[in-house]
């Protein structure tokens, strides 16, 4: 039940340029929810572990001055819309991050005369799924936490994207 919500600003131009995607992008803002769903047991590498599911969301747009250029060449001003739905998975005895996935839909929503035409909006990716697993489970801190502390931590982490867009590929952003 524990929850947080988080004033949050984000800049996707340098993911924009990785899909190879003609676009410049304002910075998406809105806010992000941090909700603490369910504590459980799972099995994390062969061992039980008590966890924390942590459901994540939010809504975030840019302003009316993003652009993007379609593969035929035409270029529109709007504003970009992002909705966000995760899930997190950590581990109770040292908040280590087991699991992160999380949803995507990506609109835009052409400005005609500075105003917004909402019959006219585009869905640029829609239902991309990020799944990531860490292993062994990525850890930020040791406790109990100390003045001067350093961590260095080492794991695999893999992620795979799936879903659908007519600008690019979301199988471009898996990674081994």
């Amino acid at each position: 039940g524990d929850k947080w919500i988080y004033e949050t600003g984000f800049d996707v131009n340098e993911l924009i340029a990785q899909a190879n995607v003609s676009a410049s992008v304002d910075t998406l803002t809105g806010d992000t929810s941090v909700e603490v769903t369910n504590i459980t047991f799972m099995m994390i590498e062969g061992v039980q572990s008590l966890v924390y599911i942590v459901d994540v969301s939010g809504d975030f747009q840019t302003g009316s001055n993003s652009q993007i250029t379609t593969p035929g060449g035409d270029t529109y001003t709007g504003r970009v819309e992002i909705e966000y739905r995760g899930q997190d998975i950590f581990r109770v005895s040292d908040l280590a991050q087991w699991n992160m996935t999380f949803s995507l839909t990506v609109r835009f929503v052409p400005y005609v005369f500075g105003f917004p035409v909402g019959i006219l909006t585009q869905t640029l990716a829609e239902d991309l799924e990020f799944s990531t697993i860490y292993n062994p489970p990525r850890e930020k801190y040791d406790f109990p936490l100390r003045t001067g502390d350093q961590w260095v931590s080492t794991y695999d982490s893999s992620t795979n994207v799936s879903g659908s867009s007519a600008y690019f590929d979301p199988g471009e952003f898996s990674t081994p």
